[in-house]
């Protein structure tokens, strides 16, 4: 894990002796952390069947599987969130401990949560992380974060309850932008509010829906000189199948230009409504260079 820092600094040193003079500090290196469900096999980071004590069951293949809990498991709801906000400690401190490590990071990406216990524990991790980095000189402490969801078919993955509906992007985001600390246990009397929100590896095609839902939420929480960056990552029009472990192919595919061209018509009118601080962009699973690039050229225009 830390080596994978090290290789990052090496690549930016690499690229910026090739580039020559340039802005000092201009390229970043993002710390990407994914789900407890991207650890399972197969992966569950698209739709969050965890087992205990993360989740209410283990996915059971042809089985009926569900991402929420029952009236009669409320009480296992804040052991879950406990398990995830240690899962996710215990990941930031192999990092954070190694004070090489940690200066060579510029911020912090939690992408692809596919689930609300998982955000609340993530939130929850961060602020014991504060707690445990505040002693350190300034270059060894905090760093800018924050969080994005997945929306496989522009719906999120947890229900409410067991066969009940889906939760809406309003009430993710309000979640997200809330201080108290919810249900877990943790000694955490004020949860870490992330610095960006957002949505990655979903279809450009759902961004818009979301977007507004999730614009209403900030505009409602009265967030202020505090507003969160919006952070949008799509991925290239691919669904996957995390059964089979593939990617698959629409018919309504975008071409690459077409991606690239949407995705900045949203990013500008996300920044023309003066609701978010600014706006983080790229692309997520199957957005490769070309899509970035053709990114570029239609932001710059």
């Amino acid at each position: 894990m830390q080596k994978a820092v090290a290789l990052a600094a090496e690549a930016r040193s690499r690229f910026e002796q090739d580039a020559g003079p340039g802005p000092a500090g201009e390229v970043k290196i993002a710390l990407s952390l994914g789900p407890y469900g991207a650890t399972l096999t197969p992966g569950h980071e698209f739709d969050g069947f965890y087992p205990p004590p993360f989740g209410p069951q283990a996915y059971s293949p042809g089985g009926r599987n569900r991402n929420a809990f029952t009236a009669a498991e409320a009480s296992q709801e804040s052991v879950a969130i406990d398990a995830l906000t240690d899962f996710h400690l215990q990941r930031l401190r192999v990092f954070a401990n190694d004070l090489t490590t940690w200066a060579r990071v510029d911020c912090i990406a939690f992408e692809t949560i596919p689930v609300l216990r998982e955000l609340e524990a993530i939130k929850g991790a961060m602020s014991l992380l504060r707690q445990e980095l505040a002693p350190r000189p300034p270059a060894f402490t905090w760093k800018p974060w924050w969080i994005s969801t997945v929306w496989p078919r522009g719906r999120y993955p947890v229900e409410v309850s067991p066969g009940g509906r889906r939760v809406t992007a309003r009430e993710v985001t309000a979640l997200l932008l809330r201080t108290n600390p919810g249900t877990n246990n943790f000694a955490v009397n004020e949860t870490e509010v992330p610095d960006g929100i957002g949505i990655n590896c979903t279809e450009t095609k759902h961004l818009p829906d979301l977007v507004d839902a999730m614009e209403d939420a900030v505009r409602g929480a009265g967030t202020g000189s505090h507003r969160p960056w919006l952070v949008l990552c799509p991925n290239g029009g691919f669904r996957y199948d995390a059964v089979v472990g593939e990617w698959c192919s629409p018919d309504d595919l975008p071409l690459k230009d077409v991606w690239a061209r949407t995705l900045s018509a949203m990013v500008k009118a996300a920044l023309s409504r003066k609701v978010w601080r600014g706006v983080l962009v790229g692309g997520c699973c199957k957005a490769g260079p070309e899509e970035i690039s053709s990114l570029r050229i239609y932001l710059k225009n």
